[in-house]
């Protein structure tokens, strides 16, 4: 569109020269006699024409020349606010710091501090558990401590009447992470609250996963709420502008980043531009590879 108007600015003055120019070469084509005084007058007015079209094109070019003046300072002003936003928002993440609580394999509860990134591969992690303990076919109630914990010995000590010789330890191993999986399960329930009655509610929905997303933001955010913000604000002011911009953001995340982030804008719209380019990202690499 520039391309044309600036086309444009040319073409003008020239096309009113060659008009001016044949106007004048008919006039005197058609009086018979002119004297030095009307060729005088004639030279006069085309000077004028001249003068008035060079002055047009002087100030078309002096006013292009500053709106480009004002687009790049423009421009200049928003990526150095873009870029100092991305900055600050990388040192936000860098500095999570989230209380959590894990189940050990010995169904022992421990109180741990995720740092960084480490928190989205905790998180993608939390939301498959939550997933997990909806999808089953029945409730398996909360984690208790005290109690689940001796679930390991049971196995252990009837393992140990059947396989005295210790030959049958894989079987022995698959059980054990069998049992694991299912507690984790109810340590899920115990942490995000799910009681029987919330369970029922939501293992009939047909959109768990979104369910899930939504029960770990719910009990989480107040430690990392301050990540979602910062996100947000350069997300909003990303898209103030055309360009790579939103590219350069997703390029500073992780894969666990970018993965917790696609799950998070099932309940969070702000966040959807990023899955939706992740997704196409995907689709073309998938392309690619084929």
């Amino acid at each position: 569109m520039k391309k044309i108007q600036a086309n444009v600015s040319i073409i003008i003055p020239i096309v009113i020269l060659i008009l001016a120019s044949i106007g004048l070469f008919l006039s005197f084509g058609t009086v018979k006699t002119t004297t030095n005084s009307d060729l005088i007058s004639w030279i006069s007015i085309w000077v004028a024409i001249a003068n008035t079209i060079l002055l047009y094109a002087t100030l078309s070019s002096q006013n292009k020349g500053l709106k480009n003046q004002r687009e790049s300072f423009e421009l200049e002003r928003f990526e150095t606010t873009f870029f100092n936003l991305l900055e600050n928002h990388r040192k936000q993440t860098e500095k999570l710091s989230v209380s959590v609580m894990v189940l050990k394999e010995n169904l022992q509860i421990d109180n741990i501090r995720l740092e960084g990134r480490s928190f989205f591969s905790f998180a993608i992690k939390e939301i498959a558990y939550i997933q997990e303990s909806l999808k089953s076919k029945y409730y398996s109630g909360q984690f208790d401590e005290q109690s689940d914990s001796k679930s390991i010995d049971a196995i252990e000590q009837n393992h140990a009447s059947i396989d005295a010789e210790g030959i049958l330890y894989k079987e022995l191993e698959k059980k054990l992470i069998e049992n694991y999986n299912h507690h984790r399960t109810k340590f899920a329930n115990l942490i995000y609250n799910i009681s029987k009655d919330e369970w029922n509610k939501m293992h009939n929905s047909n959109d768990k996963e979104t369910i899930s997303v939504d029960i770990f933001y719910k009990t989480m955010f107040p430690q990392y709420n301050h990540y979602i913000r910062s996100l947000n604000n350069l997300l909003d002011f990303a898209k103030r502008r055309e360009g790579g911009y939103l590219h350069v953001i997703i390029s500073q995340m992780s894969e666990d980043e970018l993965s917790y982030i696609s799950h998070h804008a099932l309940i969070d719209n702000h966040f959807k531009d990023i899955k939706d380019s992740i997704l196409r990202n995907r689709c073309q690499l998938g392309v690619e590879r084929i």
